[in-house]
């Protein structure tokens, strides 16, 4: 990742999981400032992201699935799941992407006109 006045450019890698599964819309939450999306397919519960977030940005809930592989990972990893409830209150610190084990979380600056 690299920041730049007035932009931030983020890797291929973290806008897209290296298995080929985007990131899904439903967790994906818009701030003023800054987009928070977590990956259902690699959130595993460590909890790490609501830990480190001076912010509150993160509580852990239980998603709804389809998916039945992904339902069967998100049981073993004890059902739940981290969302970015309160967006609007990231200030972009990158605490969370950096916390997180799995690299569930991509946060990305967006560009007000």
């Amino acid at each position: 990742m690299v920041w730049r006045e007035g932009e931030l450019t983020v890797s291929t890698r973290e806008l897209h999981d290296p298995l080929g599964v985007s990131m899904p819309p439903e967790s994906a939450a818009p701030g003023p400032g800054w987009h928070v999306t977590v990956s259902e397919a690699r959130c595993e519960n460590r909890r790490d992201c609501v830990r480190v977030c001076p912010e509150r940005v993160f509580e852990m809930r239980r998603p709804r699935i389809r998916n039945p592989l992904l339902w069967l990972k998100m049981k073993a990893h004890g059902g739940l799941q981290a969302f970015p409830v309160r967006p609007d209150a990231c200030t972009g610190c990158m605490a969370c992407v950096s916390a997180c084990p799995e690299h569930a979380i991509v946060v990305i600056a967006r560009h007000v006109p």
